[in-house]
């Protein structure tokens, strides 16, 4: 941890599916780790190691089967599942693999609507947005619909959506697996630059270009940690 403050913990944390009537599966098994206040981390292994999983449980979408999650000093076994959507909505920040975005709306509307979900006023949700907008080169796409866009544009709008309520965790689900390396070195440098200004940044990630900006590497193999490596 470098002396850094813990924006999250997972301690002895497992995490199984049961599939057919008696077979399970380990996703998560045993983790404990902990991610600093303005940092960010990579979460790497190949494909059906953990890693998605582990974002989720983090987030507050799966439940651990066994162990303890705190986020942003909240233990989310703690929160009733209301509690627990608000605590999401204000506190947690997912950019998707697939965006997710919906396409009939504008960049800004999309950008505007954890905020509207918060509770904020139009006049300043759109000022936010506007700012977001500028912050992810997209100032000048604002009105365009999602569907319009590019799939780098597309992101940006992604992560402008998720630090939409400022939150101190950021989760991210391969980011720049579907970008070409012009667009990805950008998200690259949205993600760095939201560690720099104090979130707790997590990517799940195969991307080996994201190595050099990260302060923690974490590898997972079969749902285990098999090395974490520090910056």
């Amino acid at each position: 941890m470098n002396g850094r403050v813990a924006a999250v913990r997972l301690v002895d944390v497992s995490r199984t599916f049961r599939e057919g009537s008696h077979s399970v599966v380990h996703a998560v098994k045993n983790v404990n780790l902990e991610f600093g206040r303005g940092t960010l981390t990579l979460v790497m292994g190949p494909s059906g190691s953990g890693k998605t999983t582990l974002l989720s449980l983090v987030g507050g979408l799966l439940a651990p089967s066994e162990g303890d999650i705190e986020v942003d000093s909240v233990r989310l076994a703690s929160l009733s599942p209301a509690a627990l959507t608000e605590f999401r909505l204000r506190r947690v920040g997912f950019i998707y693999q697939r965006f997710r975005l919906l396409d009939a709306l504008s960049a800004s509307e999309n950008i505007e609507l954890p905020l509207t979900l918060a509770g904020v006023s139009r006049p300043k949700s759109r000022q936010r947005a506007v700012a977001l907008a500028a912050r992810v080169g997209l100032d000048d796409r604002l009105g365009a619909r999602a569907r319009s866009l590019s799939g780098g544009e597309q992101q940006r709008v992604a992560i402008a959506r998720a630090l939409a309520n400022d939150p101190p965790v950021l989760l991210a689900d391969e980011p720049t697996g579907s970008l070409d390396s012009v667009a990805g070195q950008r998200i690259i440098e949205l993600l760095h630059g939201a560690a720099t200004e104090g979130a707790s940044v997590v990517v799940a990630t195969h991307d080996e270009r994201l190595v050099p900006f990260a302060d923690m590497v974490v590898r997972m193999e079969d749902g285990r940690v098999v090395d974490v490596a520090r910056g």
